[in-house]
């Protein structure tokens, strides 16, 4: 016995059209916010020397639709490791009278990526919902 479902190959090509036109308009939107989230992210970081301001970057993967966004490590040769102690801040004991010392947090990093967040899920679901229309 023999099932035909009349129409589904029109069916499969509509929905391998929708999953291409979805991934090429989430890759559009991914890039766009991930470069807004790094712009702020320079206009909040704290600035001494440039270096932490030029690690900051992002990479955005069109097949795997992942926006990765980074701050600090090693960059053209120099190697700027603090990006952590900058957002985060710092606390010790003085070894010579055990006092704490520490640096005052400078987030940076967290709220330029949180203030972006709903409005990226906001598009991204547009994205799919427009597509399967």
């Amino acid at each position: 016995m023999d099932i035909h479902i009349q129409g589904l190959d029109n069916v499969m090509k509509d929905l391998r059209k929708a999953r291409d036109e979805i991934q090429e308009k989430a890759y559009v939107v991914l890039k766009e916010k991930a470069d807004d989230i790094v712009d702020d992210m320079k206009m909040a970081v704290p600035i001494r020397t440039m270096k932490l301001f030029s690690t900051i970057r992002a990479r955005v993967s069109r097949k795997k639709l992942i926006a990765s966004i980074y701050a600090g490590g090693k960059v053209k040769g120099v190697n700027v490791d603090y990006a952590t102690y900058v957002e985060f801040g710092t606390r010790r004991k003085s070894k010579k009278n055990k006092k704490e010392i520490y640096t005052k947090a400078q987030p940076f990093f967290y709220p330029a990526a949180r203030k972006h967040e709903k409005d990226v899920e906001r598009r991204l679901k547009n994205v799919v919902l427009n597509a399967i229309k």
